[in-house]
């Protein structure tokens, strides 16, 4: 029974993959937190080391969301 799950898994996650959707952008829906604290700008670092600035942590987490990118927080205010 476990073995049917797992090939049905398998399957899925191998269809998802050549659905054609483009590389980087994610299907699942990306939603801001309703407590956002818009506390303003902030710099951000991401794995590739790129620098960007954000107009608040919300604005951050959302693109990282999106774009299925990690943000460390570098500094409050513009890089």
């Amino acid at each position: 029974m476990y073995k049917t799950y797992s090939i049905y898994f398998v399957l899925g996650i191998l269809l998802l993959g050549v659905s054609g959707a483009p590389a980087g952008i994610r299907e699942r829906d990306c939603i801001p937190s309703p407590d956002c604290h818009r506390s303003g700008p902030i710099c951000v670092i991401d794995e590739y080391g790129a620098t960007r600035t954000f107009e608040h942590q919300c604005m951050a987490d959302l693109a990282s969301c999106r774009k299925g990118t990690y943000y460390a927080e570098v500094k409050p205010g513009v890089c």
